[in-house]
């Protein structure tokens, strides 16, 4: 989970997806994702697929209980 408190003009599912490309946090949870997997790797043995789940970027701003809105997930 990485929370964002990004200040923008909508939140819905495609202006996060923008926003996850400019702001390179596609890129980011690309480090985040194989930094996590080099270091399970000394720890676990079974395949990364298995123990990983994705990350969620949450926009704190645009977060409704419907979870339509704010939540931006990336496998």
């Amino acid at each position: 989970v990485d929370w964002k408190s990004n200040l923008l003009d909508s939140y819905d599912k495609k202006r996060l997806a923008e926003e996850m490309e400019a702001a390179h946090y596609l890129l980011q949870v690309k480090l985040y994702r194989s930094a996590l997997e080099r270091y399970l790797r000394y720890f676990d043995q079974r395949p990364f697929e298995e123990i990983y789940g994705g990350a969620f970027y949450l926009f704190l701003r645009g977060i409704e209980e419907t979870g339509e809105f704010g939540v931006h997930y990336e496998p």
